[in-house]
């Protein structure tokens, strides 16, 4: 059974109305003021109330708590936990609006950042598919920037899994001594050309938004199109990503192959279908490429594994998911349970532990979609 409070609200209302109309999931209300037949009375300031409340609730979705002093909500908190364990609740989800009462909803605009790199990896791995590029050899010089001097060191497979020893861009000299004469994708590789490798070619691994720049220049060497008209032709356009669109750079933002394409939740669940569930975008071998983790640094090729983690009896890691995440937005795909995750925060993931909380979240939801909502047929 699956409990909602809050439901006298908006928020609490749409998310009991949505979980209601799924077949075969047992929902009951929670309010303040519940009378025991439409809803249960469950009132956070009252702890007594609570245990009634729980009784036979498998998942608890506590929404908001209500306005007040830090102090009280850490109370009202408190007491929901206990009663929650007491009663044998499963799991707890939280949620709320923000105090502006603004709502996030899927098609809201995101900066997807990093995650452009899925896109990228993408085009890459179709090019290489279709004899355009190869994995493996030297890569010709590079048209758009001539004085780059790593081209004949440098493999496209180094590049996508993050192993060329390029540093990245915003770890170089020229970005210390001016971040803002890094505004265009040139100019970022030409920052991190006139850096030293921070290694040989294929002898270790640091993540670099350099490499995608290059990857980017050579996508459009390789086919002689643009980028954009490319990541329009094959994706934008066929699967319908109707709000995802890609800002200029700008400086100390050279966007283009590695970061800077605005996108949605629904937009974003519709290209982790095809990518990861459907597998409809580049050939069987390169999306084993992808889906390939290296458990030392968690890096694929355009993509990372989240844990939770497993070793078989033949000492092979296994992610539960795959994916990737920008500075906000993280994207995952569990092919265990054909499961696809994406979740937006309002500001940075790598700071206070949110990358944590992410991943504790992403296991709540998977457990509580594999008790709850039947698998696709």
């Amino acid at each position: 059974m699956i409990l909602v409070t809050g439901v006298s609200g908006g928020l609490g209302r749409l998310v009991l109305q949505g979980l209601s109309a799924l077949d075969g999931i047992d929902v009951v209300a929670g309010t303040r003021g519940g009378d025991g037949t439409t809803a249960r009375r469950v009132d956070f300031d009252d702890p007594a109330s609570l245990a009634e409340g729980f009784a036979g609730v498998d998942v608890l979705v506590m929404i908001s708590a209500g306005y007040a002093e830090d102090d009280v909500v850490l109370a009202r908190h408190g007491a929901v936990a206990d009663a929650a364990a007491t009663a044998g609740v499963r799991h707890v989800l939280y949620t709320s609006l923000a105090a502006s009462g603004e709502r996030t909803t899927l098609d809201d605009a995101i900066d997807i950042d990093s995650l452009t790199k899925t896109f990228t990896a993408a085009l890459t791995l179709q090019l290489v598919d279709r004899g355009q590029l190869e994995l493996d050899a030297p890569l010709p010089p590079l048209d758009a920037v001539p004085s780059f001097p790593y081209s004949a060191h440098l493999t496209v497979r180094e590049l996508l899994t993050h192993t060329s020893g390029l540093a990245n861009y915003r770890d170089t000299a020229a970005w210390a001594a001016n971040p803002d004469s890094i505004d265009s994708p040139e100019r970022a590789i030409a920052a991190a050309g006139a850096d030293p490798l921070r290694y040989a070619p294929g002898a270790g691994s640091n993540y670099s938004s350099t490499n995608y720049l290059v990857l980017g220049l050579l996508i459009e060497q390789a086919s002689g199109a643009t980028y954009d008209d490319l990541l329009n032709g094959e994706y934008i356009r066929p699967l319908a990503l109707t709000h995802t669109w890609h800002a200029a750079p700008e400086p100390q933002a050279p966007n283009f192959s590695t970061g800077g394409l605005i996108s949605t939740t629904g937009d974003l669940l519709r290209w982790a279908t095809a990518l990861y569930r459907e597998r409809i975008v580049v050939s069987p071998a390169s999306y084993e490429l992808m889906a390939s983790i290296d458990p030392s640094t968690w890096l694929g090729a355009g993509s990372f594994g989240y844990c939770p983690c497993t070793i078989d009896h033949n000492g092979v890691h296994h992610f539960r998911y795959i994916g990737h995440s920008g500075g906000r937005t993280v994207l995952e795909y569990s092919a265990q349970d054909d499961l696809i995750v994406v979740i937006n925060v309002t500001d940075s993931l790598w700071v206070d532990g949110r990358g944590r909380a992410i991943t504790e979240l992403t296991e709540q939801l998977r457990e509580l979609v594999a008790a709850y909502i039947p698998p696709l047929k």
